[in-house]
């Protein structure tokens, strides 16, 4: 089950395991229409056959997007709070109002899902700040924007 509860249960074993294979896009406040807005947009994709479930590929990528982001932080149960694990279940079609909801990008990209889509999560939403998961036969996909503006 993917809940709140089992992502904190599974956090500090996961941020120990090395990180499988990961697709990452990474687009920052250059690649949009209007530099200003101080945007950036993270998607990553991880095959199913590298991920134990949705909990496993969620704590990795917020991991890879943590660290990186904010490479002297450590990832462990401290890094997750209510605002980024909502885990609520949302549709397809609100999964993708979601990905081309911030559409000045002004750099290729490519936000597609590839499989059959089977669930997708709204993990967050703060004004500025807005994730989702999602999960199809294939696949699990991770996206995070965020603004300074």
């Amino acid at each position: 089950m993917f809940t709140r509860e089992a992502l904190y249960a599974a956090v500090n074993n996961v941020r120990k395991e090395p990180a499988p294979p990961l697709e990452i896009q990474v687009f920052g406040q250059y690649d949009f229409e209007h530099p200003d807005s101080e945007e950036s947009i993270w998607f990553l994709r991880g095959s199913r056959d590298d991920y134990r479930d949705a909990v496993h590929f969620w704590l990795k990528a917020l991991q890879h997007v943590l660290e990186t982001s904010i490479p002297h932080r450590t990832f462990g149960r401290a890094s997750l709070y209510d605002e980024n694990t909502l885990c609520k279940k949302i549709s397809y079609k609100d999964f993708l109002k979601i990905l081309t909801r911030n559409t000045g990008l002004k750099t290729a990209h490519d936000f597609h899902l590839n499989g059959r889509f089977q669930q997708a999560w709204l993990m967050s939403d703060e004004g500025l700040d807005l994730s989702a998961l999602a999960q199809t036969d294939r696949e699990f996909v991770a996206f995070f924007w965020d603004s300074t503006a």
